[in-house]
């Protein structure tokens, strides 16, 4: 899935990156939105992507479940908080799901964020 490795590649550019201010303006948009959709658009995720693709991504986000939107949110911005080299994955798998795991201490603290949902075609609009 296109959309989801460009949105997944640049996610942990994003949380990876060594920017206290950049780092800053990612736990903000983390704590101020009400959806992983919205925290996207503070952080401006989905600029400079094919429209097609930025347009599937959208369906996706907007089609989470709350409790699985809120899971995301959640474990993205504790982990971010903590200090925690925090990573976002994508696994194509029929329903749609969350997987939170976190490993390690200190420097080598890890938290993974693996979100499974159908491919992102059955979530455009036709």
């Amino acid at each position: 899935m296109p959309a989801a490795q460009q949105v997944t590649t640049k996610s942990n550019t994003m949380l990876g990156g060594s920017d206290a201010d950049g780092q800053q303006d990612i736990i903000e948009a983390l704590t101020g939105a009400s959806s992983v959709r919205e925290a996207a658009e503070r952080v401006h995720l989905l600029d400079g992507m094919d429209e097609k693709l930025a347009e599937e991504a959208r369906a996706v986000l907007d089609r989470l479940p709350k409790s699985v939107d809120q899971a995301i949110l959640a474990a993205l911005r504790s982990g971010v908080e903590r200090g925690a080299t925090t990573t976002v994955g994508w696994e194509e798998g029929e329903d749609i799901a969350v997987r939170v795991s976190e490993s390690g201490e200190g420097d080598d603290h890890r938290v993974h964020v693996l979100v499974i949902t159908p491919h992102g075609r059955h979530f455009r609009r036709p």
